[in-house]
């Protein structure tokens, strides 16, 4: 390509940046004139309207939010996914059970009724209704059932309050193990049951939670080294996700971005694009306001780093490169 060309495309790709700035600017703006607009109207209106007997105030109890990680929007769009099929692994007492969740029961012949705060009816494979009349497999359903009640109790996150446990069928029996959960942690790791590794290692020595995240990161096993990370402290966070850029591992750099502070991203941002690593500063770019972008945008342009310029967002407008 010419090189007048390449600088063509370059300033295209600047202004392009500069003008989603400018924008976003023009609409702050216009926001800010139909807020007042609107603060203005409900004032009037509040003042024909202050004669009229004012409604009375409805005031939540507790009685109100019984079962409060049940509770959803009246809008029917809001629990759509609620009750969606989910799978997830427990180790409970020395067995692996596999639960799936929010199934029809009717599609299976072998159930039981087990009392887990409430009584659910817990439906079986038909390759393992012999479980059904074993006591020891039966308690540790429970205790499952039980773990996963209280998960969704303490939870706000989306993916679990939107998966709420119903007709739970049991899709997987594994033990009883007779091996310690710091032992247990080294098995599953192992054998690639990552569905009760994460488990046993909630359950394990801090020891063996730093032992387990260290190994993941040496072979380079991203899946366990997410389950692993989120257990360790905010500290030992922070020290992977330096070791993580200092090793130029990406991957595991992006597990752990998000645990980043707001400045701390844009420090990481600048830092990228000084020592010219792409691959990071497209993650941390994100974290960018859209002066920060404008600013970093003339400054890639001046300096002729078009790798970095396309990938500022908002560059995106009116050309693909």
């Amino acid at each position: 390509m010419p090189l007048c060309e390449d600088t063509r495309m370059l300033k295209e790709r600047l202004e392009a940046v500069m003008k989603a700035t400018k924008i976003t600017r023009i609409q702050k703006l216009a926001s800010l004139a139909v807020t007042a607009v609107l603060t203005g109207s409900l004032l009037i209106l509040g003042g024909f309207a202050s004669d009229a007997q004012e409604p009375e105030r409805q005031i939540q109890t507790d009685s109100d939010i019984t079962d409060g990680w049940l509770n959803d929007s009246k809008n029917p769009e809001s629990k759509k996914w609620r009750h969606s099929f989910k799978t997830e692994g427990f180790f409970v007492n020395q067995y692996g059970i596999r639960l799936a969740w929010n199934n029809d029961s009717s599609l299976y012949q072998t159930t039981r009724q087990v009392t887990a705060g409430e009584v659910y009816t817990v439906s079986f494979i038909e390759e393992l209704k012999q479980y059904a009349d074993n006591p020891d497999v039966m308690e540790a359903i429970r205790l499952a059932i039980l773990e996963e009640r209280e998960t969704e109790e303490n939870s706000t996150n989306q993916w679990v309050t939107n998966f709420i446990m119903t007709n739970p069928v049991v899709v997987g029996v594994d033990g009883p193990y007779q091996e310690t959960y710091d032992e247990l942690a080294a098995v599953f790791y192992e054998s690639g049951k990552k569905e009760y590794y994460s488990s046993v290692l909630e359950k394990s020595s801090k020891e063996t939670q730093a032992a387990m995240a260290e190994r993941a990161y040496k072979e380079h096993n991203i899946p366990c080294f997410s389950m692993t990370v989120q257990i360790l402290t905010a500290e030992e966070r922070l020290q992977y996700l330096e070791k993580s850029y200092q090793d130029n591992q990406t991957a595991f750099f992006s597990i752990l971005f998000s645990d980043l502070a707001g400045n701390e991203q844009t420090s990481y941002a600048y830092r990228a694009y000084e020592d010219d690593r792409k691959d990071f500063f497209s993650i941390a770019v994100e974290s960018l306001d859209s002066y920060q972008c404008e600013a970093l945008a003339k400054r890639a342009y001046r300096e002729g780093k078009k790798e970095f310029l396309y990938l500022i967002p908002g560059a995106k407008d009116d050309k693909d490169f």
